[in-house]
């Protein structure tokens, strides 16, 4: 049985570091299978599935809807689920090899297949995967940060370590991926082949799912909700799903990270789908993706190592601030440098480290506002309060996605052009590069003027 901690901002578990590197190296391995899948799976389905890019869009598109009504059913099911493993980490367990089995089986589209089924079988594969099994190891591990210690300032450290080692895993997919497509492809000459990416996607997937069990093994959950147990949670059903919902929709501040996390994330797409693009017709090297993808993510991970200290000095909403600003202004520098491949490099650099202090506060961020629901509406959800902002990543990526593969398609983009028109090289630097620089800058003057949610939390925890 576990043990139960009563959820309070002023008292909880600080834990010890055992617990937290197990906590922290779960991340590495969904993360790490989820670059590849970020980074690689548009590129796999033009330049290996020949799939056309704009119908390959609409499908993630549609995908995406499904997807974030999947994250709050997952959610809810979390909130609701009583095993000796807790609500979180018996999720975790439950859907780490399914979703190694989906992620290879997403990868290896039959290439006898007519196109119109090989779209079927995409989007079947690209659900499997997903909507349904990443979208509950992901969950259960970001309910983990609240549900090990109702302790502000370990929730805040819990937090900083998840996208730490997030970021890890993030740069092991996007850098090591690349490397191992020669290793297992079928021609020398080409590393882009069927063979190369399952080959390679088997060495991260059997990784994922050793991490993924540590993280469960070597971890404990002691946070219940002490207004809402989970007999009755079972016995309000949907009730409570919609009252929580509700709970959730009052606090402004979760709304604010809600409609924040939408905006990174389309930022990330971009990244993340564009930066081959940017490599092959913009740079005109398809190996400046390697340098692209890991010194932003090599700045992001180190920074995140000095974030906590930046978080005790400053508090989390201003290091959050900080990286937005540090984001935008590294993104336009890497625009106006641009060929300049050393230069670049400089304020790619800026811009992973813009990014990681935002990500670095983004689960804390979080897990202070369901204590600030708490308080306002005596429901402590987890599972729901995590499954929205996971919403909020997947619509952010669906939307981006799908912006940047039918912008590339209105342009004019062919996979069998090696030079593409000039319409189809501004949309890539403009999608890549000045539509992320002007968000970035949104979410620093909205941050700026209305996130006051440190000091309200504060108030309330003194009284």
């Amino acid at each position: 049985m576990q043990n139960i901690t009563a959820v309070s901002g002023k008292s909880g578990t600080r834990l010890g570091w055992g617990e937290r590197l197990g906590f922290g190296v779960g991340n590495i391995g969904w993360m790490a299978v989820y670059s590849v899948f970020s980074s690689y799976l548009t590129i796999y389905l033009t330049n290996v599935a020949l799939l056309d890019i704009g119908i390959v869009a609409v499908i993630v598109a549609v995908s995406k809807v499904f997807d974030g009504i999947s994250d709050l059913i997952a959610g809810n099911i979390i909130d609701r689920t009583r095993s000796k493993f807790g609500k979180a980490r018996i999720w975790l367990l439950r859907m780490c090899i399914p979703l190694a089995i989906a992620a290879l089986l997403l990868f290896r589209i039959p290439a006898s297949f007519p196109n119109a089924l090989k779209y079927i079988y995409l989007f079947v594969f690209y659900n499997l995967f997903s909507t349904v099994c990443f979208t509950f190891v992901q969950i259960s591990q970001f309910s983990m940060v609240p549900l090990l210690s109702a302790d502000g300032k370990e929730q805040g450290l819990l937090g900083n370590i998840q996208a730490i080692f997030s970021t890890v895993g993030s740069l092991i997919g996007s850098a090591l991926f690349v490397n191992l497509l020669p290793v297992f492809s079928s021609d020398a000459a080409n590393p882009e082949t069927q063979s190369g990416y399952t080959g390679a996607l088997a060495v991260f997937c059997v990784g994922m799912v050793i991490l993924s069990l540590i993280a469960v093994f070597t971890t404990r959950e002691r946070v219940t909700d002490p207004v809402r147990p989970v007999e009755a949670t079972r016995a309000a059903g949907s009730g409570t799903f919609f009252k929580t919902a509700l709970a959730l929709l009052r606090n402004r501040y979760w709304v604010m990270m809600f409609v924040f996390t939408v905006l990174t994330f389309f930022i990330t797409e971009f990244d993340l789908s564009g930066s081959a693009y940017y490599a092959s017709y913009i740079i005109g090297d398809m190996g400046a993706m390697g340098w692209m993808l890991g010194s932003t993510l090599a700045a992001s991970s180190l920074i995140k190592l000095v974030t906590p200290a930046l978080m005790g000095r400053l508090g989390k909403r201003n290091v959050y601030l900080l990286g937005a600003a540090v984001s935008a202004v590294g993104m336009a520098g890497f625009g106006l440098s641009t060929p300049h491949q050393s230069v670049m490099l400089v304020f790619n650099v800026a811009r992973g480290i813009g990014m990681g202090m935002l990500t670095a506060m983004q689960l804390g961020l979080i897990a202070d506002t369901i204590r600030y629901t708490k308080y306002k509406s005596g429901i402590y959800s987890a599972g729901m309060g995590n499954a929205g902002i996971a919403a909020a990543r997947k619509l952010g990526q669906g939307i981006g996605s799908a912006v940047f593969g039918l912008a590339l398609a209105a342009a004019g983009f062919s996979a069998v052009n090696l030079t593409q028109p000039d319409g189809v090289v501004r949309a890539i630097s403009g999608l890549y590069v000045w539509v992320p620089v002007a968000f970035f800058a949104l979410i620093f003057i909205s941050f700026a003027l209305f996130f006051r949610l440190d000091r309200e939390l504060k108030e309330l925890e003194n009284n």
